[in-house]
Order: C-alpha cells, then structure tokens, then sequence
C-alpha cells in the first residue's frame, strides 16, 4: 500500500493543473479554486482523490503557480502543481 502511494506521489508531483479563470482589477481572480475543483479537474485525469485530503494552504485567487499538498496515505503526501491563468 505504501508503495502505491509512493508511485501515485510521483504521478502527482508531475501534474500542472491548469485553471483558465475570468479576473479583474489587478488580475484579481473572481472567487477562488477550491479543493472541489481540484478533484474534479484530477478525476478529468483518472485520479481518485478525496477532496478531504487536498490541503489549500491559502486561497488560490491570484495568477500564478500554487502548490497544493495531497495526502496520499499516512507518511505520504505529494506537492501537486497548480496554476491560475486568463
């Protein structure tokens, strides 16, 4: 089990999700990309991933490139790539 989770870790740390989002003054994005979208957009991908274990440190509301931690299993957590564009 752990080595899946390993193997799943690696998988995820390859990803850049990308979100196309409407912004507006000062690219300031309308509302923020949840944990929900995240699952959503890794489910689009063939990832099952509980939403419960995707960590949002801090809202994701601004362009950019965020990481977001993923617990995998219990002593393994991936840093999965996402990023808000126009």
């Amino acid at each position: 089990r752990v080595n899946e989770a390993k193997t799943l870790k690696t998988k995820l740390e390859k990803l850049n999700l990308v979100f196309k989002v409407k912004t507006g003054e000062k690219d300031k994005v309308f509302g923020n990309i949840s944990s929900k979208q995240i699952d959503e957009e890794l489910k689009k991908l063939g990832y099952d991933i509980d939403k419960k274990k995707i960590d949002i440190a801090y809202p994701l509301n601004m362009l950019g490139k965020y990481t977001v931690k993923v617990l995998i299993y219990k002593s393994v957590t991936a840093e999965l790539s996402v990023e808000l564009k126009k």
